[in-house]
């Protein structure tokens, strides 16, 4: 039987109460989101007619495809199983990960991932966050493997868990272009005689794969609705909301300004940890640079909408636990 050391122990309970907290959630009430994915899943007779003829954004490929397995099911909490085992799953992933860190950065990342309210309730709905999130980090774990040691098996890794991710929810497509930005940098600076070979070998099936499924499916989807954000709304709710602080209240004005000021400290805390990597040359700071700020602020003003929900972002979010805990 292995033996664990009392740091392990504590790193062990935050993720079982991490666990816990996601298991309980998956018997709360359906959300709007969940009902209207269940409808397009009761309206449709098959997982392809669904995809090819709804035409909703709600239409997440994996969780619809799930539904399709399980069939209709008098205990809708089942329909959440795949979002719970993902969730979980993640965590077990995260822990394997702490391991070797420091124990600082250890709890801190151990302590983001398993209390994290978006975490938590992503965890627990019938979406398709929750399985993203779990190949999106597969993905970037076998990526760097790849860049490192230049093994096909780390990048058809990669490739394939990327692939669901992006089946999983299209935000995965944040990961996609951060990711060939940042190997493109760190393959031309480091082994630039190969560079393009291995960006070919790493990301051609992946690019390839979304842009089928852009001119097939995303070209075709109705404009989702929402709230409607300010900018300021936007960026304050989505740190905030992040690291579980309170959000931005027009009708709470000390609440308003310590959202403002949270979000402020938070902003510089982020930007600190980039700078820091940068000064120990560490290449993974371009990175973090490009998949925290500059993709997630490209893809708002791109899409020219203020109907962005802190969700979407929920790619950057991620990473930024990777960055703060550092």
């Amino acid at each position: 039987m292995p033996r664990f050391t009392k740091f392990q122990l504590v790193l062990i309970g935050i993720i079982c109460i991490g666990a816990l907290l996601r298991i309980f959630g998956i018997y709360n009430d359906f959300s709007l989101d969940e009902i209207w994915s269940y409808n397009i899943f009761k309206n449709y007779s098959s997982f392809f007619d669904a995809l090819i003829k709804s035409k909703d954004e709600n239409a997440h490929p994996i969780i619809l495809l799930f539904m399709y397995l399980l069939g209709d099911r008098y205990e809708w909490w089942e329909y959440r199983l795949l979002s719970l085992i993902s969730g979980l799953v993640t965590l077990v992933v995260i822990y394997g990960d702490v391991q070797e860190k420091r124990r600082v950065e250890a709890l801190t990342l151990s302590v983001f991932w398993s209390l994290s309210y978006m975490m938590v309730l992503y965890a627990s709905e019938a979406r398709g966050y929750a399985p993203m999130l779990f190949f999106v980090l597969v993905a970037w774990f076998q990526l760097r493997k790849f860049l490192d040691s230049g093994r096909p098996l780390y990048a058809l890794t990669y490739q394939i868990a990327l692939i669901l991710g992006i089946c999983s929810h299209l935000s995965s497509i944040q990961f996609l272009i951060a990711s060939v930005i940042w190997s493109s940098l760190v393959l031309f600076r480091y082994e630039p005689g190969i560079a393009l070979s291995k960006m070919a070998f790493a990301h051609l099936l992946p690019m390839t794969f979304v842009m089928f499924v852009f001119f097939t499916y995303i070209v075709n989807l109705h404009k989702g609705t929402g709230n409607i954000y300010s900018l300021l709304d936007l960026i304050v709710n989505t740190f905030c909301i992040s690291f579980n602080a309170p959000i931005l209240s027009s009708n709470n004005i000390p609440i308003g300004i310590l959202s403002v000021l949270l979000c402020v400290f938070i902003f510089i805390l982020l930007l600190r940890g980039i700078f820091d990597m940068w000064k120990r040359a560490d290449a993974e700071w371009s990175f973090y640079l490009l998949i925290i700020f500059i993709v997630p602020i490209v893809n708002v003003l791109a899409m020219k909408r203020l109907t962005f929900e802190p969700r979407y972002f929920l790619i950057p979010i991620s990473f930024s636990y990777f960055l703060g805990a550092k």
